[in-house]
């Protein structure tokens, strides 16, 4: 929803700057044309259910053509961020028609006569989930087609699932369940991200994993039925049942009955921790990768493929060495040098090669994994997340800032910021040579002591005259 929220906060930034759209004048109805064409324009380019700028009463003052009035929930959702001033998201809900809709709400805020900033309305853009929030939340990644990502939160009293459902088969915010019955989805929707067995809302045993979604009240969970988690494992201990009866026909059956208790408890935890890593693994969307103390991969998550553009099995077979950057090998060589020695997780920072042959930025976390006797490495566990993004935002940041200092330094007039008090927060070189001054000793003094506190005939120019204040 990153792209819809920038969106939102892109008209509401335009609707506070055509002034009071609650009055009626001429200037205000080509306000509102223009806003109406605005918003128009988004709702067709982005393919959303409609976009409305509602003022602090509730009323609509612009909208896109053609999308009717905004329903009694988004009017009242306009009306809370009006009072909080804050942003929200609302939904997944049904209309009355049954279609399902999402709605982000953002703040409109325009200037006051005080020079100030007040809310004054609330922008509202409607979109469709059907679209691409829920096939987002439905794909797989992992290739595993028996587990099932469902979309869940809190409507009242019950635990809903905002998606369609396959098994059982079910629209949008059709399943519905008890919120107290719904003790592991249940923590999804509160925040906290576990795993564990648990009831679905057909009356099966599962084995869960949930998920909270940041600044939205869903969560997510994924299923997988507990006989398909324990199939493997029952097969393994069939096999065993039978060479134990075999080699120990002799015994007597209270020996024979509490050994196959005992392997079957531990077959049954190993297979439940085994199956539990990999569904959060291979869910995860940073690349996780186990290797072992001479640099090779046991083990390689799926969100590799998306990142690097490598299967997890051709990534294996690649020598590491031929990944990284060469200006970033000493780097890496240093990060698992200290991965191997020192006792926590450490980070770094360093270029992997794409299957296209681009390097991209990554921020790395590793932590040794030490048997508990030797105390010797048995693998690294590294987690590695995508920042090219933010390494090019922070490049163009230092460019910009460099850029501006070189204008200001170079130009031939004096230029002089000042905040709301008056006070000198910048001077270029010019302007300090036009004082006699150098800029360090005039940052922080009042403007107009500095610059016109005397008129020509020498009198005093009162502040309260002042243009600048």
């Amino acid at each position: 929803l990153e792209d819809v929220e920038a969106d939102a906060r892109i008209l509401a930034q335009q609707a506070g700057r055509d002034g009071d759209t609650a009055s009626g004048d001429s200037v205000v109805a080509q306000d509102r044309i223009r806003l109406d064409g605005l918003f128009t324009t988004f709702v067709s380019e982005r393919g959303l259910v409609g976009a409305w700028g509602l003022d602090t009463a509730g009323r609509v003052f612009a909208q896109a053509r053609g999308v009717g009035t905004p329903l009694p929930a988004e009017v009242d959702a306009a009306r809370e961020a009006v009072r909080t001033g804050a942003s929200s998201v609302v939904g997944p809900y049904l209309t009355r028609d049954k279609r399902v809709r999402v709605a982000v709400v953002t703040p409109v805020r325009g200037a006051t006569a005080s020079h100030g900033t007040a809310v004054r309305g609330a922008m509202v853009i409607v979109l469709d989930p059907n679209r691409t929030l829920f096939p987002l939340v439905l794909h797989d990644p992992s290739g595993v087609l028996t587990a099932r990502f469902r979309l869940v939160e809190r409507v009242g009293d019950d635990l809903v699932v905002a998606t369609p459902s396959v098994v059982p088969r079910a629209g949008p915010m059709e399943l519905r369940t008890p919120w107290a019955r719904a003790r592991l989805a249940a923590r999804a929707v509160m925040g906290i991200d576990t795993s564990g067995v648990a009831t679905s809302v057909d009356g099966r045993r599962v084995l869960a994993a949930t998920s909270h979604v940041a600044d939205a009240k869903w969560g997510i969970v994924r299923g997988m039925d507990l006989g398909e988690v324990y199939a493997f494992a029952d097969d393994e201990l069939r096999n065993e049942l039978i060479i134990t009866l075999g080699l120990c026909c002799l015994m007597t059956a209270v020996l024979a009955g509490w050994k196959q208790q005992e392997r079957s408890i531990k077959l049954r935890e190993v297979s439940e921790s085994e199956a539990r890593y990999r569904l959060l693994a291979e869910n995860a969307t940073d690349i996780i990768i186990r290797e072992g103390p001479d640099g090779t991969y046991r083990y390689v998550s799926p969100a590799c493929r998306q990142l690097l553009g490598y299967r997890p099995e051709q990534l294996m077979r690649i020598e590491p060495g031929h990944l990284f950057h060469p200006d970033d090998a000493a780097v890496v060589e240093r990060f698992r040098e200290q991965a191997l020695h020192d006792g926590g997780a450490v980070t770094a920072v360093y270029r992997m090669r794409r299957k296209d042959g681009q390097y991209a930025w990554f921020e790395t976390t590793c932590r040794a994994v030490r048997d508990p006797v030797t105390q010797q490495v048995d693998e690294l566990v590294t987690a590695s997340r995508d920042i090219t993004e933010r390494m090019r935002a922070e490049e163009e940041a230092v460019q910009l800032a460099r850029y501006n200092e070189l204008i200001l330094a170079s130009a031939g007039e004096g230029i002089f910021g000042v905040d709301h008090d008056g006070r000198i927060t910048f001077v270029n070189p010019a302007g300090a040579r036009m004082l006699g001054q150098q800029p360090r000793d005039l940052l922080g003094r009042d403007e107009h002591e500095v610059l016109h506190h005397t008129r020509e005939d020498g009198s005093s120019y009162p502040v309260s005259g002042c243009p600048i204040r």
